[in-house]
């Protein structure tokens, strides 16, 4: 940072590229509340790591952010008063006594000379003169110099030839007017007479100067004392930057300062929910199963997974365990040569472990095999699997085994031959086990109009299948290099769109199948890596809310460890979502998925951000607040502020009656696993009794309360961005 006052001048070079902002606060500004701004200079004169430095810094890029959402109703309100706390902070701590006017002199300007200079800021191209100021100012042209020199610190003549003369240089480096236009226009009348000021205080004619700066070169050597840095080596480069970029590095570079009182803007809604006499049976939610993929099936003989396991399937509907790779060595080793008649070890050993706690869980497997490309690898893969198949029924019976299902991945560039393997493999499957589901997972593009082209939709495979695996992530659908809401207007809505794509291909070819959404996401923020920090709970119900109906199951990871090793560069699969972090550590779309188990009953009402339900004790009333953000700046949570809300809520209609309210409010600072690592700093690992502290702290925050309901029910709750607000409003039975 660096504070350049009026009428100086700096010049700031780098080896590196830089992103210059410049708060540029006008004299006339600076004055009207600071009257002895004249008089003094402001310098950073403390070290880089001082807190009032940082504070300065933090309202420069606050200026900026604010500048950048443009805010129509809160924004100049909230520029005016950053603008405030920068000028109190320089003011306070950074000013400081110009060296050429007497601490004696320092005071107030007097209402002439302040009137003056603001006239001489906007008239100085203008004929002037001493006897002139001095009859504005009703004063005689000696006791007005007088004055002007006392409180000023410089003669009126030398004031007025530095003010034009800056005011000439700006425009040779920012304009290519001739220089007898210049000089005309900034009040000097004879280019001569300029040419030969400009050569004593810069040592060249000021063509040569404009050259020289125009090539990226200091043409700086002197004049008026301003304070000069060594000239860079290379030409300056200059360009824009998109706002979007200048928002993220914004974004990471604020801290939140307590020193800093701020008044955020928050917007206030009324919701008015009427709710009917009679229940609205055409209003349906959907509540599909859950899947949730382990990668290889040998992670459940991990202890942490069978309890993250354990932990979901008593918190929701899990129904399948998801695994890849079933045909391998490490699942399934070759057996090896031994000289006992009855071998000891069986190489289906860790896998009939793995297999035994699913069933006592009451879950079953969903077995993904991929297509091979060579025949042979595929007769192999074939024979291993039906092994295997015919293995469990014999140690777990057939009924638990016919609770299994089959997807299988064809490649869409050998889609004759992936046909004919999968239609061979189902017939020796449904030749074992009839009950058991065999499908197929598809890659459909993103695009509708690519979906009709699909050649599955008119291949004999289709109709023969049980079920139809897809994947959709909203982030497939996001152009990175835009900043307006435009540019995500495609991925908003992307996993419902994608899905009745693919239904409405169905249904023009008389087809009617359950799909399966094995792998989804919502955008997921600009930590592509990590699955996102940006607090995107409301998103996720949402999606999860307007799934079409006949989307029968919904596939997450297990944890965020699993979801890393199945890659092979070793980064987070962000294609889809994971339940827990590590351990038992839950991630936000366990707790999404929790309130979304309570959100039961009759639908009453249904709008854009909010679902009531009757059950028989009492009512639901779920509120959310989506914000769908450009993920290149959805994790500069700095940046949200602005879409805070104050929502009132009047819901008429309820019987009425003493009630007994628990409200569950999942929000950024209200159950958001991140803020709570960023609540517990550390490059070197958290132990067991942090961990534990984050996981209690990461569940929504719960309220419990009393209330009689007559004719209106209303509650106010502060959502911030993507909040989820449950109230569970249960009528209290009295004898």
């Amino acid at each position: 940072m660096v504070v350049v006052n009026q009428y100086e001048r700096y010049q700031i070079n780098s080896e590196t590229g830089n992103i210059i902002i410049k708060v540029n606060i006008s004299h006339r500004y600076f004055s009207r509340y600071y009257t002895n701004y004249a008089a003094a200079r402001f310098c950073l004169d403390v070290e880089e790591g001082h807190e009032h430095r940082g504070l300065l810094r933090e309202i420069i890029m606050r200026l900026a952010i604010s500048k950048l959402q443009s805010n129509k109703e809160t924004g100049l309100l909230e520029v005016n008063a950053l603008l405030s706390n920068l000028l109190s902070l320089l003011i306070m701590y950074f000013k400081q006594s110009r060296t050429h006017i007497a601490e004696s002199q320092q005071k107030t300007h007097s209402v002439r000379i302040k009137n003056t200079l603001d006239y001489l800021q906007d008239n100085y191209n203008k004929p002037l003169s001493l006897s002139l100021l001095a009859k504005i100012s009703h004063t005689s042209p000696a006791y007005f110099s007088r004055l002007f020199s006392q409180e000023v610190g410089i003669s009126f003549k030398t004031y007025l030839t530095q003010l034009r003369f800056m005011c000439c240089i700006d425009a040779l480096e920012k304009t290519d007017k001739p220089l007898y236009q210049i000089v005309e226009e900034n009040g000097f009348y004879d280019t001569r007479n300029f040419t030969a000021l400009f050569k004593t205080r810069y040592a060249m004619t000021p063509n040569k100067y404009r050259s020289l700066y125009r090539e990226g070169k200091s043409p700086v050597t002197g004049g008026f004392e301003f304070p000069v840095r060594t000239p860079p080596e290379r030409p300056a480069r200059f360009g824009e930057i998109r706002p979007s970029e200048l928002l993220a590095l914004l974004g990471n570079s604020l801290t939140a300062h307590e020193q800093m009182a701020e008044l955020e803007p928050l917007s206030t809604e009324k919701w008015m929910i009427e709710l009917p006499a009679s229940d609205d049976v055409s209003l349906e939610l959907p509540h599909p199963g859950y899947i949730v993929s382990i990668g290889r099936l040998e992670e459940l003989l991990k202890a942490p997974v069978q309890q993250q396991v354990m932990t979901a399937r008593e918190q929701m509907s899990l129904q399948y365990i998801h695994v890849e790779h079933i045909i391998s060595e490490n699942t399934l080793p070759e057996g090896f040569p031994t000289d006992e008649i009855c071998p000891s070890f069986s190489h289906y050993a860790n896998a009939d472990m793995a297999v035994e706690f699913l069933k006592k869980q009451g879950i079953a497997l969903l077995i993904s095999i991929h297509f091979q490309l060579s025949e042979e690898d595929m007769r192999s893969c074939t024979l291993r699997f039906l092994d295997f198949v015919a293995h469990n029924i014999t140690q777990f019976g057939d009924d638990y085994v016919s609770s299994w299902a089959f997807s299988y991945h064809p490649n869409v560039d050998f889609f004759a031959d992936s046909e004919a393997r999968f239609l061979r493999l189902r017939s020796k499957i449904k030749a074992i086990l009839p009950r058991m589901k065999t499908g197929v997972f598809y890659p459909f593009p993103l695009e509708k109009e690519a979906m009709a082209q699909v050649p599955l939709f008119t291949s004999h495979l289709i109709r023969n299948i049980d079920f139809l695996g897809f994947s959709a992530n909203a982030n497939d659908k996001v152009s990175h290099d835009g900043f307006a809401k435009e540019d995500i207007a495609g991925a908003e809505f992307f996993v419902e769109q994608h899905a009745r794509n693919i239904l409405g291909q169905l249904k023009k070819h008389d087809l009617s199948v359950p799909l399966f959404l094995q792998t989804w996401n919502t955008l997921t923020g600009d930590t592509r890596l990590t699955n996102g920090s940006f607090f995107r709970g409301a998103l996720l119900m949402d999606t999860l809310l307007s799934l079409p109906l006949p989307i029968a199951f919904v596939g997450f990871w297990i944890n965020s460890e699993v979801q890393k090793e199945t890659r092979e560069d070793k980064r987070i699969d962000t294609s889809s979502l994971s339940l827990f972090y590590m351990g038992s550590t839950r991630r936000p779309m366990f707790h999404v998925l929790r309130l979304r188990e309570r959100l039961n009953g009759v639908v009453l009402a249904r709008g854009d951000n909010y679902i009531v339900t009757r059950k028989a004790q009492g009512y639901r009333v779920l509120l959310t607040h989506s914000v769908s953000f450009n993920p290149s700046l959805s994790l500069q949570n700095h940046l949200m502020t602005g879409f805070r809300k104050q929502i009132n809520v009047a819901v008429t209609g309820m019987e009425q009656g003493s009630y007994q309210i628990k409200r569950h409010l999942f929000d950024q600072k209200h159950g958001a696993l991140c803020h709570q690592f960023e609540c517990q700093p550390t490059r070197f690992g958290r132990d067991s009794e942090v961990m534990a502290f984050i996981d209690v702290h990461s569940a929504p925050d719960l309220h419990l309360y009393d209330e009689d309901i007559a004719a209106c029910w209303k509650v106010s709750v502060e959502m911030d961005v993507n909040a989820i607000c449950l109230f569970e409003i249960n009528k209290i039975t009295t004898p």
